[in-house]
């Protein structure tokens, strides 16, 4: 996360130690802050991809297929 590399969100230690969180409350607590981290750094790319569309209908196409805008 935030690297380059090649390992899983599902495997790495951080998402590991996070599911094997036993108190509930905290289990939450660590899964938002990971949650707000990655769409945070993803803002900026969906930002891009929405000014891109505005501009050109085969982005808008893409995007609307990926899933980009939902």
């Amino acid at each position: 996360m935030g690297d380059d590399a090649e390992v899983p969100l599902a495997e790495r230690e951080r998402s590991k130690a996070i599911r094997a969180e036993p108190d509930v409350e905290r289990y939450l607590q660590l899964y938002a802050t990971l949650v707000t981290e990655i769409n945070g750094r993803l803002a900026a790319i969906y930002e891009a991809v929405r000014g891109a569309a505005s501009a050109d209908p085969d982005v808008l196409r893409t995007a609307m297929i990926r899933g980009a805008f939902e």
